[in-house]
């Protein structure tokens, strides 16, 4: 099967983050096609190398000069899916690298409109996961309340 590579999986995910940024008809296109390959990809291979693959596709979307936060939001929302299907206790690289992204993403104001699509997908992580990933963007609230 072609989705036994890492690297195909990856590369179908970003054709479609990229094509995401188009119109709305494009951009719903390319979210059946990532469900689609998802799903795929976890009936050929297994549901932890799909999840590995969409947050590949997204790490590399992170590092584009201007991600978008409707992108972010799509994709998270097919990840909330995928990590559904993924052992809930268990930690393991997919749970791991979703965490991350979900973090990194809460933590970009910029990507603020796909903020409960992360929430979305952390809460389908086990609660190690959950719990890095929240612990430190709490410290980033502002205290100020001008009084004197």
């Amino acid at each position: 099967s072609i989705w036994a590579s890492r690297d195909a999986a990856v590369a179908c995910h970003r054709g479609c983050l990229s094509a995401a940024r188009g119109t709305k008809l494009m951009s719903r296109f390319a979210e059946d096609v990532m469900e689609m390959a998802s799903t795929r990809i976890a009936e050929e291979v297994s549901a932890e190398e799909a999840v590995i693959a969409l947050m590949l596709a997204l790490e590399e979307e992170l590092q584009e000069r201007s991600p978008q936060p409707a992108v972010f939001a799509l994709a998270l929302k097919i990840a909330t899916t995928a990590t559904s299907k993924l052992v809930r206790e268990q930690e393991s690289e997919a749970t791991a690298r979703t965490a991350a992204l979900c973090k990194a993403v809460l933590d970009q104001r910029r990507l603020a409109p796909s903020y409960s699509q992360a929430r979305a997908c952390l809460r389908n992580l086990p609660a190690a996961c959950q719990a890095a990933a929240a612990a430190p963007a709490t410290t980033t609230t502002a205290t100020t309340a001008g009084g004197g």
